[in-house]
């Protein structure tokens, strides 16, 4: 009665631990088909984006948005570029001086 008892035990304490493993790899499974699914929705609403934005049928004002929007990403780059550099010596906490 006892050996049937622990193997009992043994075999339930086994199954627990195959349906343990088996959940993890499917949920592991679901959330990466989940996370494919966004970021194939996301490219395609980002392929539009720029197919409306800067597409051959572009207007002037999108053009301009789109010429001050490089103008501001090459000053950030520069401006990133100098601090790394300077190894951030000139930077200081706006929030300290006001306080």
């Amino acid at each position: 009665m006892k050996i049937k008892l622990m193997n009992l035990i043994i075999l339930l304490l086994l199954l627990i631990g195959l349906v343990l493993v088996f959940y993890l790899t499917l949920r592991s499974r679901i959330t990466r088909n989940e996370s494919e699914k966004v970021i194939d929705d996301f490219e395609q609403v980002s392929k539009e984006f720029r197919g409306n934005d800067y597409g051959d049928d572009c207007d002037e004002d999108s053009a301009s948005r789109h010429a001050q929007s490089q103008q501001l990403y090459d000053y950030m780059q520069t401006y990133n570029k100098e601090i790394y550099e300077n190894g951030q010596a000139n930077l200081k906490d706006k929030l300290k001086s006001v306080q």
